[in-house]
């Protein structure tokens, strides 16, 4: 199944090489300048027989080294992020907030989905008498 997550991490990891990226949790000692992507919620709702629609709403914490760093950060990863290029989604409800050196970008990811279909096994032969009046 797609992380979405890990979409990020390697969106992120293209543009901005140098810089660490962390995905499960940010250990002790780091140096700034860095990144954390966290999921903040997802849902999943089916529509259509087997059609999905699958929503995740990202985190994408960046520990800069001064307000001004994390401000300009910012307005880059509004150009980044906004489109997904190895699957081709784009984000919603970008906004961020800065706080103690600490950027906060939030972004939206929806992808519609569709699950394989059952396979039954087919028929092999079928003989049909029919007798007529």
């Amino acid at each position: 199944m797609l992380d979405i997550r890990q979409e990020v991490i390697k969106q992120l990891d293209r543009f901005y090489n140098p810089i660490p990226i962390y995905g499960e949790a940010v250990p002790q000692g780091f140096e700034e300048p860095s990144f954390f992507v966290k999921v903040l919620d997802g849902s999943r709702a089916q529509q259509l027989d087997r059609r999905y629609i699958h929503e995740v709403s990202i985190d994408i914490h960046y520990f800069a080294t001064s307000n001004k760093d994390a401000e300009n950060m910012a307005n880059n990863l509004y150009e980044q992020m906004e489109v997904l290029e190895a699957i081709k989604i784009k984000g919603k409800h970008m906004k961020h907030e800065v706080s103690d050196k600490v950027l906060h970008f939030f972004i939206d990811y929806k992808i519609y989905l569709m699950k394989d279909a059952e396979q039954y096994p087919k028929m092999n032969r079928l003989e049909a008498n029919t007798y007529g009046k």
